[in-house]
Order: C-alpha cells, then sequence, then structure tokens
C-alpha cells in the first residue's frame, strides 16, 4: 500500500520511482535508471531469441528429417516438392488450405 502511495506522489513531482531525481524528458525514470532499463530489455531480447531461435532451427531439422514441411509439417510430395523443403502451399502463400497437426484442412 504505501509503495502505490510512494510511487502515486513521485510521478505527480516529476521524479524518478528509483532515485527520486527529475524525470528524463516524458517517462517514469531518471536518464540513468532510463538507460539501464534499456540496456536490461535489450540483453533480455537477444537472450531469449537465441532461445526461440535454437528451438525453431531443431524443430525445422527434425521435419527435414522425416520428409515434411518445414514450415506446416504436412508430409512432402514426392513430385510436386522435389528438391524443396517447403510445400506448395507454403511457397505459394496459399493461406486457405492450412494444416492442424500435419492434416490438410479443406
Amino acid at each position: 500500500m504505501g509503495n502505490n502511495k510512494y510511487k502515486q506522489k513521485h510521478r505527480e513531482l516529476g521524479l524518478c520511482l528509483y532515485c527520486s531525481d527529475p524525470v528524463h524528458e516524458v517517462g517514469q525514470f531518471c536518464l540513468k535508471h532510463t538507460r539501464t532499463r534499456i540496456k536490461n530489455n535489450k540483453a533480455y531480447r537477444i537472450k531469449h531469441l537465441e532461445k526461440y531461435t535454437a528451438s525453431d532451427n531443431l524443430r525445422k531439422q527434425r521435419r527435414r528429417d522425416n520428409g515434411q514441411c518445414t514450415g506446416c509439417s504436412v508430409p512432402l510430395d514426392p513430385d510436386a516438392d522435389a528438391g524443396r523443403i517447403t510445400c506448395v502451399n507454403c511457397r505459394e502463400g496459399t493461406h486457405t488450405e492450412r494444416l492442424i497437426h500435419g492434416t490438410v484442412i479443406v
């Protein structure tokens, strides 16, 4: 309860919520804490992007190994999709025939 009152009072006075210095331009934090938050948020995004990219690459590799489209996991047609890693629907961008768990929706 006291924490919310503290923050509300600092907002009204235009002070940083962490250190009571004047707020930098428009926001809730001083220049020092604004830069710190930007740096921390960027590091968080980079860390989680690498994690997502690694799992995405593993999923695509498993689909390639199983002869499935890397985009939608439908089995690739040996005639139409020879030498490719995506199906005709994914290559053409036809979203009318999408898949649920590898099954074509008609």
